[in-house]
């Protein structure tokens, strides 16, 4: 399986500061995915890497993901995107995000300090996206504060 990290990180980051609660407390709209793909920071991924990215953070508890009733995991659209190529994978009906989690809150916060992400991805490369979210941040950023110059 291969994913584009880039897009899994960027779209995190895009929902965490799209998704805060005014200063007044007013709770902000659910982000739609197929809305995304328009806008000027995801224009170099495609529709189905968008979708993919969210899959990937809802199942790693970093957002909340409602799909229209169905259970993200149980459909069987999002399931084309690893049987084909991501370009020409069709795309899920609806992917809405209703929050990031506290979890995906800590994870977006590391993920800003981008020499810490540079770093991370030049030591490790981009297929330890797996195990650096298994793990809670602070250990991660202590972790790698150790081992990177």
């Amino acid at each position: 399986e291969c994913m584009n990290q880039n897009c899994i990180r960027d779209l995190l980051i895009y929902l965490v500061d799209h998704l805060r609660p005014t200063d007044s407390g007013k709770l902000p709209r659910p982000v739609k995915i197929r809305n995304l793909s328009g806008l000027p920071e995801f224009s170099s991924y495609g529709s189905a890497e968008l979708y993919e990215a969210a899959q990937y953070l809802h199942n790693k508890k970093l957002i909340q993901l409602s799909t229209g009733g169905q259970s993200p995991s149980s459909l069987s659209s999002l399931n084309q995107h690893f049987s084909v190529p991501v370009s020409s994978a069709p795309a899920p009906r609806r992917f809405v995000v209703k929050q990031v989690t506290a979890a995906g809150q800590d994870y977006c916060a590391e993920l800003r300090k981008n020499t810490l992400w540079c770093k991370f991805v030049e030591k490790y490369g981009f297929s330890a996206l797996e195990q650096f979210l298994s793990v809670p941040a602070t250990m991660v950023t202590n972790l790698l504060l150790k081992q990177l110059p």
